[in-house]
């Protein structure tokens, strides 16, 4: 279990940085291509089925628990 010195919680202050035609927000794929520290999360997820969710705008709430790139890197088995 992680503590809690090693959980991101990634919020969005900034409502400008992205484009968001019609006014929707961005989707969670567009979050995690701006969080480098779980890129390598997002770089696996997209070679799955998950990247199709992950990309939906109008997608039902979706908890992700996005493994740091700090914490992959230390598996003594890469996926």
């Amino acid at each position: 279990m992680a503590s809690s010195s090693q959980q991101i919680v990634m919020e969005n202050n900034n409502q400008d940085t992205f484009a968001r035609p019609q006014g929707n927000l961005p989707t969670l794929a567009d979050l995690l291509t701006l969080e480098t520290r779980v890129s390598i999360f997002y770089t696996y997820a997209r070679d799955t089925e998950m990247s199709e969710q992950l990309s939906k705008p109008d997608a039902e709430a979706i908890t992700v628990f996005a493994p740091t790139n700090k914490a992959v890197m230390a598996l003594a088995r890469k996926p």
